[in-house]
């Protein structure tokens, strides 16, 4: 279900996970990460897959890399599309829970406790990588 308080876009991925670190606790960063739906205004690391990732690390950044084995719920995992039109970092999700699997949330295709073994690794995504949210 999508959240009447923000816009949501064609590729809502970084949108959504932007709103759920924001409702579990991390303040909006003016000018660097906001959404404000009343004012359709927003900055580019709210909705942009590697703009997201550059302001998670940032001196105000909520965000540091860490690995699989260090994650917990409500951290980010970004996937690098591999597909010959993309070659980029393009999604992000976030964690569900953990136990033996890693299960995540998103938005573009919704998800909700989805293992990250049915997606990772593909011919799609060839690479993740994780942000521990503080």
């Amino acid at each position: 279900m999508y959240n009447p308080a923000f816009p949501s876009f064609s590729s809502d991925c970084t949108n959504f996970v932007s709103q759920c670190i924001c409702s579990g606790g991390i303040n909006m960063s003016w000018p660097t990460w906001y959404c404000y739906d009343n004012q359709n205004s927003y900055s580019t690391a709210w909705v942009n897959v590697k703009d997201f990732y550059a302001y998670l690390f940032t001196p105000s950044g909520p965000g540091y890399n860490t690995t699989a084995a260090n994650m917990t719920r409500g951290d980010v995992i970004q996937f690098y599309n591999n597909s010959w039109n993309v070659k980029d970092w393009s999604h992000c999700v976030i964690q569900t829970s953990v136990g033996d699997s890693i299960y995540y949330a998103a938005h573009t295709e919704n998800r909700w406790n989805y293992a990250l073994s049915n997606v990772y690794p593909t011919t799609k995504y060839t690479n993740i990588r994780f942000a521990k949210i503080e």
